[in-house]
This record gives structure tokens, C-alpha cells and sequence, in this order.
């Protein structure tokens, strides 16, 4: 974490705006146990794939992606003992106030 977080000073806190928060929120969920490991969440193929799609399963409304940020992106190689890591970086590499990893 010191690598990530090391331009904050102790006690201070860092948080992301909400980013599409609405569009990508769970729907309700119909059960739930083993403490929250196990949760049923209420699926329907007409609002979560048929709506969301402009042609389902194959392609987006444009509200869900944005494909301005291939203007910067960047593809990198992180080289480790074992072997190669590909992987792309948007905005920033250096002097950067905060770094998300989508594992």
C-alpha cells in the first residue's frame, strides 16, 4: 500500500466519485448466506443483457462504455522472474495522486 497511497499524509483519507455507480449497481437481492458468500441476486435476461445491449450480447449502449480513453492508453510489459506481464495503463504514469488495479 505505501507504493500506491505514498503522497498521503497519515490520517488522510482518499476517495473516488461515484462513476456510473447507477448503471452498474446490483439488483435486488433475493437471498443471501454463509455470512455473504453465497447471495442469490434477481437476474432477468429483458432488463440486464436486452436492455443494457445495442445488439445483445455483442455490443454495448454507449452510456456503459467509453472508448475515448484508448486515446491514452498505454500498453505495457512488466518484466518478472516469472516471465512477462502484459498489461495497460490510461492516464498517468507518473506523478499520479492515486493507482486502480482491476485484478
Amino acid at each position: 500500500m505505501f507504493l500506491l497511497f505514498s503522497g498521503l499524509a497519515y490520517g488522510q483519507t482518499l476517495s473516488l466519485k461515484p462513476f456510473k455507480d447507477d448503471l452498474f449497481a446490483y439488483p435486488a437481492t433475493l437471498s443471501s448466506g454463509n455470512k455473504g458468500a453465497y447471495t442469490v441476486i434477481d437476474y432477468r435476461e429483458l432488463r440486464d443483457i436486452n436492455a443494457r445491449d445495442e445488439v445483445p450480447e455483442r455490443r454495448a449502449h454507449a452510456q456503459y462504455v467509453n472508448t475515448g480513453v484508448r486515446k491514452v492508453q498505454q500498453d505495457l510489459s512488466l518484466k518478472t522472474d516469472a516471465g512477462n506481464i502484459r498489461h495497460v495503463a490510461v492516464g498517468r504514469t507518473q506523478g499520479a495522486g492515486i493507482i486502480v488495479l482491476y485484478l
